[in-house]
C-alpha cells in the first residue's frame, strides 16, 4: 500500500484535471505532420480548445505570414509523399473533417470533453462576532447556512455509431475550511464519482464508483428515496416511458465496525499489521419507473419503484481491553415509490411525493456506524424508518414557490421504549419569491421543525418537543434569468431563528448558546450548477 501527503493528493488532483483540461491542446504540439492537422481538428469540433474572435489559434498566438509559409511548405511535402504510405491510411487519420463525401462517422460526432461542477461558498456572522452554526432538531433541516463544498466533474463521452455511447466520469469532491479563512494550506478531498458506462440502443451498463440516486429535496438537500454511495456494477433498460434499473455493489467503512488492523507477532521482521476485521457491505439495488401521462401541453407524470437490500457478514473486533468481540451478520432491506408530475406550469414547476420503509441496517445512515442493537447485536429486524416527504415548485409570470419537507418516524432495535433516539419528526419548508427585474429577486425562506423523541430529557426530567421555527429574507442576484433552479445565484440573507426551551436542552449544560432562544445570520452565498454529474441519474 502507498500512502501518499494531503499536499500530495491536492497535487496530483490539480495535475489531473489540468491533463484534462489541456489534453486537446497536446495535439496543438505535435510535429507538423498530418496526423496534428487531424487531432487540431478533432478537438476544434469537439469544442474543447480555447479560441477568440481575433484569429488567434489554440496557443493564444496570432497567425502570421512566417507561419502561414511553413504550413504551405508542409503541405507541400506531404503532397510529394509516397501515396502508398500507411500513416495516411483513413483508418489511422481518422475521417477528413473538410471531407463531405466520407461515409465514416465525422470527429465532431465520436468524441467530447466535457466539464460541469457543483459548488457553494459562504461568509457571514452570528452578529455577535463569531461564525453562525445551523440550528436543527430534525434529521435533515433547511439548508440555510451551509459548509463551501464543490464538485469538479471530469466527462469523456465517445459516441462510435449512432445506437452505441461510452462515457467516463470522475467527479473530485473538496469541502472544509477555505484557507483564506483558517490560513490552513489544506481540504478534505474525496473520489464522489469515478465510472464508466456504456449505452447501446435501449441498455445501459456501467461499472465503477458512484453517487447512485434520484429525485432530492432541495430545501433540504435530502435524497428522501434513494441514495446510494457504492462501488459496483449496474445495468438498465430504458424503452421511452418506461426504464427499469439493477445494481449491485459495496463499501466498506474506516471504521472498527467494519475495518480493523493490529499489530501481530512476526518470526522474521519482529512485528506485522494485519486485518482482523475486514467486512464489506453488500448492497443491492432494483428500481423501475414509468411516464403514465403525457399530454400535447406538456404536462407529464411518473410513477417509480424502488427496492434495495444490504448485508454485512459476521466478524471480529478486539476492544481496548485485548479481548475479542464477535460481531454477528446483519441485513436490512428497503421498499418505497415516487410520484411525480410536470409542465403543469412555467419554467421548472413540477411536484414529487416520496414514500420509504426501512427495516434493519437501511434504516441507519449507510455512511454511519449503525446503533441501538437488539439483544443479539443486530439491527435487523427491530430497527425501522418511515419516510414521508414532498418536493415541489410553482412558477407563474415573475413569482414562484419552492417547497420541500417530510415526516419521519424511526425506532432502534434496543427495545427501549425511553430511548430518545426513537420518536417521530416532521420538518416543512417553503421560499416564495418575486422576480423585482430580470436578474434581481427577492425571496423568504419559512421553515418549521420538530421533533418527539421518546422518554423524557434528562435534564428537564420531563418529555419535551424540541422545535426550531426559521426566517429568512434574502435579496438574489440571478444572471441567468429568474427561476428557482436557475444558476448561479449571489444572495445577501439574513437568517432568525428562535429555539423553544426543549431545543435549547439539546445543548450540553456549559455550552453558552443554551441562554440564546434567537440566532441570528448575516452573509453571502452562491450556489452553481453546470453539467454537474450530481444531476446524473
Amino acid at each position: 500500500m502507498i500512502f501518499v501527503t494531503r499536499a500530495q493528493q491536492t497535487a496530483v488532483t490539480a495535475a489531473l484535471f489540468a491533463l484534462i483540461a489541456t489534453a486537446p491542446a497536446l495535439a496543438d504540439s505535435t510535429p507538423g505532420d498530418k496526423l496534428a492537422e487531424r487531432l487540431r481538428a478533432l478537438a476544434t469540433d469537439a469544442r474543447v480548445l480555447p479560441s477568440d474572435f481575433n484569429g488567434a489559434d489554440a496557443r493564444g498566438a496570432a497567425p502570421n505570414a512566417e507561419d502561414d509559409a511553413e504550413d504551405d511548405a508542409e503541405d507541400a511535402d506531404l503532397a510529394a509523399t509516397d501515396p502508398t504510405d500507411p500513416t495516411l491510411d483513413p483508418a489511422v487519420l481518422g475521417p477528413d473533417p473538410e471531407d463531405d463525401t466520407n461515409t465514416l462517422v465525422k470527429p465532431k460526432d465520436t468524441l467530447e470533453y466535457a466539464f460541469g461542477s457543483y459548488g457553494r461558498v459562504g461568509v457571514g456572522t452570528d452578529i455577535n462576532g463569531g461564525q453562525a452554526d445551523q440550528v436543527n432538531v430534525v434529521r435533515r433541516g433547511p439548508r440555510l447556512v451551509e459548509t463551501n463544498y464543490v464538485e469538479l466533474d471530469g466527462y469523456f463521452i465517445a459516441n462510435p455509431t449512432d445506437d452505441l455511447q461510452v462515457r467516463t466520469v470522475a467527479t473530485m469532491a473538496l469541502a472544509g475550511e477555505l484557507f483564506h479563512s483558517s490560513g490552513d494550506f489544506d481540504s478534505d478531498l474525496a473520489l464522489r464519482n469515478l465510472f464508466a458506462e456504456a449505452s447501446y440502443d435501449k441498455y445501459r451498463v456501467w461499472i465503477g464508483s458512484r453517487m447512485y440516486r434520484g429525485d432530492d429535496i432541495y430545501l433540504l438537500d435530502y435524497w428522501p428515496l434513494d441514495d446510494v454511495n457504492t462501488v459496483g456494477a449496474g445495468a438498465g433498460y430504458y424503452d421511452g416511458p418506461f426504464e427499469i434499473a439493477v445494481h449491485a455493489g459495496a463499501n466498506r467503512l474506516n471504521n472498527r465496525f467494519q475495518f480493523q488492523q493490529i499489530d501481530v507477532p512476526d518470526p522474521e521482521f519482529g512485528a506485522e499489521t494485519i486485518d482482523l476485521l475486514d467486512r464489506q457491505r453488500y448492497i443491492g439495488t432494483l428500481r423501475s419507473q414509468y411516464i403514465f401521462l403525457q399530454r400535447p401541453d406538456g404536462t407529464a407524470a411518473k410513477i417509480k419503484t424502488y427496492f434495495e437490500v444490504a448485508g454485512l457478514p459476521s466478524g471480529q473486533r478486539r476492544l481496548q481491553d485485548q479481548s475479542v468481540e464477535d460481531l454477528p451478520s446483519d441485513f436490512g432491506w428497503t421498499a418505497g415509490f415516487q410520484l411525480g408530475a410536470w409542465g403543469f406550469a412555467e419554467r421548472a414547476s413540477f411536484g414529487n411525493l416520496f414514500v420509504r420503509y426501512s427495516q434493519g441496517l437501511t434504516a441507519h445512515d449507510e455512511l454511519g456506524i449503525p446503533f441501538g442493537f437488539n439483544a443479539e447485536k443486530r439491527t435487523f429486524p427491530s430497527s425501522s424508518e418511515l419516510v414521508i416527504g414532498w418536493s415541489g415548485n410553482y412558477e407563474t409570470g415573475p413569482m414562484g414557490v419552492l417547497t420541500g419537507g417530510y415526516v419521519r418516524r424511526f425506532a432502534d432495535a434496543d427495545g427501549n421504549e425511553n430511548d430518545r433516539d426513537d420518536g417521530w419528526e416532521y420538518v416543512a419548508d417553503f421560499r416564495p419569491y418575486y422576480a423585482v427585474t430580470d436578474y434581481i429577486v427577492t425571496a423568504v425562506d419559512l421553515s418549521y421543525q420538530r421533533s418527539f423523541p421518546r422518554g423524557v430529557s434528562p435534564t428537564m426530567l420531563m418529555s419535551t418537543e424540541p422545535a426550531v421555527f426559521q426566517v429568512a429574507p434574502m435579496l438574489i442576484f440571478a444572471p441567468l434569468g429568474i427561476g428557482s433552479y436557475e444558476r448561479p445565484q449571489f444572495r445577501f440573507m439574513y437568517r432568525g431563528a428562535h429555539l423553544n426551551d426543549a431545543a435549547l436542552d439539546l445543548y450540553p449544560l456549559e455550552d453558552s448558546r443554551r441562554d440564546d432562544s434567537f440566532v441570528h445570520f448575516f452573509g453571502f452565498q452562491v450556489e452553481w450548477w453546470f453539467n454537474s454529474a450530481s444531476l446524473i441519474r
